[in-house]
């Protein structure tokens, strides 16, 4: 057994997958690091020192809710014609 094992044997015993969770804490790393100096971020900090920063928090995270679902449906909706498009100008580049 490993001294320093601070989850009582379940990785051994399959019940953690440490590969999601190194994956998910990399991730998670990478993109705190790289939106700390967003402007986004000077913004509501500056946001906050002037206005109640509960009130700076809820409308980030609400622009952010907002901005992901617009995202999600543009997807959702331009997907098959750019996978349509795709298509077509394979076949055309095929049949040259």
């Amino acid at each position: 057994m490993i001294a320093s094992d601070p989850y009582g044997g379940l990785i051994r015993k399959g019940a953690i997958d440490v590969g999601f969770i190194h994956a998910f804490v990399a991730s998670l790393s990478v993109i705190i690091v790289s939106e700390l100096g967003d402007k986004t971020f000077f913004i509501a900090a500056i946001m906050a020192m002037r206005h109640s920063r509960l009130t700076v928090f809820a409308g980030a995270i609400g622009a952010l809710f907002i901005m992901t679902v617009m995202s999600g449906m543009y997807q959702y909706c331009n997907v098959p014609n750019m996978t349509f498009c795709v298509h077509k100008l394979l076949h055309k580049k095929l049949a040259k």
